[in-house]
């Protein structure tokens, strides 16, 4: 009686094998780190941007308190739309007199101002990887004996998102040049546009613009 022989057609993996796999293995695990990587810059970009988002709307909180209380004829003084400013003065209560209850208003200023130890020279300064970046800033008592200065938000782009100087309207929003922080007037709508810009940890530039219109109860 014959005894038959099962011999394994395939003992093991040839080497041509191994070598595919483990490209095919190396090219899987380059992709799941390519994309964890650029789930990594999404997340820091986001972070970045909800960061901005936030200063924006503090500094549009307190523009809106302040302006709400302010005296609507300064503000009625204002070059109207398609013109623009960078600083508005305006006028809000400064105290009320006992003897018949007049209100004696004081100055008020909100305007752009240059970063500190920047220049506007189209170079990074002060090394924080923006360039001619500014800041919003709030003035009570203006030329006043009480003058205080109080800074509402850093890093204010020198023009508004999507804006170059070039006496084109760029961004489409019917004015031209307007800088990172403009105010527009339209009747008694007083509109705020402001444009920040921060740096995330991939070194990417991040910006963010908001814009709100603010009416005057005075």
């Amino acid at each position: 009686m014959l005894r038959r022989k099962h011999v394994s057609r395939r003992a093991g993996m040839t080497l041509v094998e191994m070598l595919v796999a483990m490209s095919l293995l190396a090219t899987v695990l380059g992709g799941l780190l390519s994309m964890g990587g650029v789930s990594t810059k999404l997340c820091e970009s986001g972070v970045t941007n909800s960061n901005l988002e936030a200063a924006a709307r503090r500094a549009v909180d307190r523009l809106s308190r302040e302006l709400a209380g302010a005296r609507s004829t300064s503000l009625a003084a204002l070059p109207e739309s398609p013109q623009w400013q960078s600083s508005i003065d305006f006028d809000r209560p400064g105290s009320i007199r006992v003897d018949d209850g007049r209100i004696t208003w004081s100055t008020s200023r909100l305007e752009f101002r240059t970063e500190t130890g920047e220049t506007n020279d189209g170079v990074d300064n002060d090394g924080d990887g923006l360039v001619d970046e500014g800041t919003l800033v709030l003035v009570h008592d203006f030329n006043g004996a009480d003058e205080v200065t109080t800074v509402l938000a850093h890093g204010v782009r020198e023009y508004l998102e999507g804006e170059v100087a070039n006496g084109q309207d760029d961004n489409g929003n019917g004015l031209i040049d307007e800088r990172g922080v403009t105010f527009e007037r339209e009747g008694a709508d007083l509109r705020l546009l402001l444009t920040l810009e921060g740096i995330g940890r991939d070194g990417t530039t991040v910006t963010r613009t908001i814009q709100t219109s603010i009416w005057s109860r005075n």
